[in-house]
């Protein structure tokens, strides 16, 4: 019987993994996924996440993923814009790695600290005693059945997690998202910043990631959704435009090298009109 059972290897599980292993804990981190694999997400470890890199020792991993270290930080509100509103001080920026890259890493490091993997692992029931959760069940990717025993089984499986629903767990603080949009990933966007701008119900995003490469999210409210669904490619520069005339003017100056994601924005985020 294991320590811990933690249920989704992601940001969230594996960095919990990786702090529960180190201490001496007997770890399995469950996932559905194989790793490297992507997830939706813009990427953007704001300064907060990023020193905490720093303090476990995972931002240089990090950043010998060929993606840059940001300290610039520009934020455009209507046709007001503020640089650096963090100040200047060079351990402050952010880092915007592809989640392929990041997970994969977190994972590894928890790994190294003693934690065990099981990937393709879909968990559909959790195992209890005299009332009390003492594990999971579900199965793999060829159906067979698959059954681990812990203390403590750590729900680290997304907004719609599966393990709250069958914990029955209360929702509080609940906080609903208010924008829906699409992202891509573009070349010779030459912004060199992380960049937020939100302007007449428009909001979009800027995010240098891995390999020269950066990430361009530009959304609106969630009435509006529909209106990315005739041609995504003119709907997403002209929200961009709308937040911002500077991006926009770059975003058509930029090559886009992906096709189109879809997203919903976090629940509370992004409430500027």
């Amino acid at each position: 019987m294991r320590d811990v059972i933690v249920v989704g290897s992601r940001c969230a599980g594996a960095a919990t993994a990786r702090l529960l292993a180190q201490r001496g804990h007997s770890v399995l981190m469950v996932d559905r996924a194989h790793f490297p694999s992507d997830t939706v997400s813009t990427h953007c470890i704001t300064p907060g996440g990023a020193m905490q890199l720093r303090r476990w020792g995972l931002l240089d991993r990090v950043l010998a993923t060929n993606v840059p270290w940001v300290p610039e930080f520009t934020l455009t509100i209507g046709p007001n814009e503020l640089g650096n509103p963090m100040g200047d001080d060079p351990l402050i920026g952010s880092v915007s790695p592809r989640r392929i890259v990041l997970d994969e890493l977190l994972v590894d490091a928890a790994m190294e600290a003693g934690a065990q993997l099981r990937e393709g692992v879909t968990i559909k029931e959790l195992l209890r005693e005299d009332g009390r959760v003492v594990g999971v069940a579900g199965h793999d990717e060829g159906g067979g059945r698959f059954e681990e025993r812990a203390s403590l089984v750590v729900g680290a499986d997304g907004t719609h997690s599966t393990i709250a629903k069958l914990a029955g767990a209360a929702v509080y603080d609940e906080r609903a998202g208010h924008g829906s949009g699409y992202y891509a990933y573009f070349s010779d966007f030459d912004s060199g910043a992380v960049e937020l701008a939100f302007n007449k119900g428009h909001f979009c995003g800027v995010f240098p990631t891995n390999d020269e490469q950066t990430c361009v999210f530009a959304g609106k409210s969630d009435q509006e959704f529909s209106y990315f669904k005739g041609d995504v490619d003119d709907a997403h520069a002209e929200v961009v435009t709308t937040a911002s005339a500077r991006l926009g003017e770059l975003i058509h100056q930029a090559e886009r090298q992906s096709r189109f994601f879809a997203f919903r924005t976090i629940p509370g985020f992004f409430r500027v009109p």
